[in-house]
């Protein structure tokens, strides 16, 4: 009984996949946000004389509110440039995968894995390589994986005197977004080490940053 084999990723045939629109996407996400960050610092400074006008103790619930609008903003392009981030990661490796394996038996043995799991097996059986669980790849896409599923699985605390230090609200300025996006970008340069024929301006094409100020482009 012959082995079936593992395919060259660059060979005949057609396939189906979104996860080059979702790179897209992230990225466009990002320049929303980075957009926002710039009309929400700008909108805090022009309301700083008259904050002055209202008691020290409520200056910063009075900024926090005249922006509010642009806080939920900010925090929606995060979210989506988050979300679109895993969807590109496991929409490369599905693909990835059934170049290199076929869909028959892609769909089979690895699509309903887990996305660490499926990452470890894509390696051992068309590079040849054991990538340890605790290897830096397979831990921060583990922990962006993480982060995404508590965004899109929102649980319910009670909030309480003891535990009010674990409530803080995170300012839009302080949100790590570029941390997913420097992840992605490694687990690309990754890949087109392991594999040649990837070729990452083609595969992953990132779009052109929007020239508009973020007045123009957010009108607040």
């Amino acid at each position: 009984m012959t082995n079936q084999k593992v395919y060259d990723f660059f060979r005949e045939g057609a396939w189906s996949s979104s996860y080059a629109s979702h790179y897209k996407c992230a990225w466009l996400c990002l320049y929303e946000f980075e957009n926002i960050l710039e009309a929400l610092k700008e909108k805090e400074i022009s309301l700083e004389s008259e904050a002055k006008k209202v008691p020290p103790e409520f200056y910063s619930a009075f900024i926090r509110h005249e922006t509010d609008n642009l806080h939920t903003d900010a925090y929606r392009s995060a979210t989506s440039a988050h979300i679109y981030i895993c969807m590109a990661i496991e929409g490369f490796i599905n693909f990835y995968g059934v170049k290199r394996l076929g869909e028959t038996y892609y769909k089979r043995v690895l699509e309903r894995i887990g996305i660490t799991e499926k990452l470890m097996l894509l390696y051992l059986v068309c590079f040849d390589y054991k990538l340890d669980p605790n290897e830096g790849v397979v831990k921060l896409i583990r922990q962006v994986f993480d982060q995404r599923n508590s965004l899109v699985h929102p649980k319910t605390k009670e909030f309480t005197s003891k535990n009010s230090d674990k409530f803080n609200y995170v300012h839009p300025f302080e949100l790590e977004i570029h941390l997913a996006f420097e992840v992605m970008e490694g687990f690309i340069s990754e890949m087109c080490s392991r594999d040649s024929q990837i070729n990452k301006e083609f595969h992953f094409k990132k779009p052109n940053k929007p020239i508009q100020s973020s007045a123009d482009a957010l009108a607040y």
